[in-house]
C-alpha cells in the first residue's frame, strides 16, 4: 500500500491515530523504516520505550529522518473491532 504524506507538517501521531488505527483498524501498531523503531505501542512496554514513543509521536516524519520515497513498515498486533 502507497500513502502520499507532507512529511515535513504530518506528525507521527496523526499519521498513527488517522490512518492506521482510523481507518485499518489497527489497534497496537508498530511503525519502523529502515532499521529504526520510530513507534511501538502495547501493555507490554517498560517506561522508557513508551516516554521515547510518545517523544516520537510529536514530531512531523521529516524529523524522525524520513524522506519522499522512503518505505515505512506496519506491524499489527491487535486489530479494532467495530
Amino acid at each position: 500500500m502507497k500513502l502520499y504524506a507532507a512529511f515535513e507538517r504530518l506528525t507521527l501521531q496523526t499519521l498513527v491515530e488517522k490512518f492506521f488505527k482510523q481507518e485499518l483498524n489497527m489497534a497496537t501498531p508498530s511503525l519502523s523504516g529502515s532499521s529504526t523503531l520510530f513507534y511501538e505501542s502495547g501493555e507490554d512496554l517498560e517506561e522508557a520505550e513508551n516516554e521515547r514513543y510518545e517523544a516520537n509521536a510529536k514530531k512531523t516524519l521529516a524529523a524522525l529522518g524520513l524522506k519522499d520515497r522512503d518505505e515505512v513498515s506496519a506491524e499489527v498486533k491487535e486489530l479494532l473491532e467495530r
